[in-house]
């Protein structure tokens, strides 16, 4: 991994952890542009390269991507934003190399992907691509950034998953 990966996943963890101790802090700083705003949990716990916020009846994670480490014995890092893409849009799919796009399909079918509950916003210059599963209850939210790529797990209804969505927000 490139010396400068390293220490964006690093400042973003070491933020996350300087800025929520005590449980005080509202803002959970993923980047020098972006935010998540977030109530008091009952828990923060760190994990290698989660960051985990668990209330009474749900939890969400944060993570720095990896394109070396996301699927084992395959090196994502040139190709990251294109694939993570690929997973909410068939269309850029089709255009991978054949072993990618059968990766990816496989990826869209595990969190449930389907023509409807994919969701596309922007927060300035950040493209957030998101699907909750309505049946499992639980969510995937990949914010794609210029120098990383975020992603945002829930495990919560459907509320919790579209208020965590809009606390996603600008610096």
């Amino acid at each position: 991994m490139p010396v400068f990966k390293r220490f964006l996943t690093l400042f973003s963890l070491v933020s996350a952890l300087v800025l929520s101790t005590g449980c005080v802090a509202a803002d959970l700083v993923v980047s020098d542009k972006l935010v998540i705003k977030y109530t008091e949990p009952k828990l923060i716990a760190h994990t290698s390269n989660s960051l985990i916020l668990k209330y009474n009846n749900w939890w969400f994670s944060h993570d720095v991507v990896d394109g070396e480490r996301m699927y084992p014995g395959m090196d994502l890092s040139d190709q990251l934003p294109v694939f993570i893409r690929s997973i909410f849009d068939p269309k850029i799919r089709k255009s991978l190399a054949p072993e990618l796009s059968l990766l990816s399909e496989e990826q869209a079918k595990a969190f449930g992907i389907t023509d409807g509950n994919v969701k596309r916003e922007k927060r300035g210059t950040a493209e957030l691509m998101a699907v909750y599963d309505e049946k499992s209850k639980r969510g995937d939210i990949y914010v794609i950034e210029e120098r990383m790529i975020q992603h945002v797990e829930i495990s919560g209804n459907a509320a919790e998953f579209a208020e965590l969505m809009g606390n996603i927000k600008e610096r």
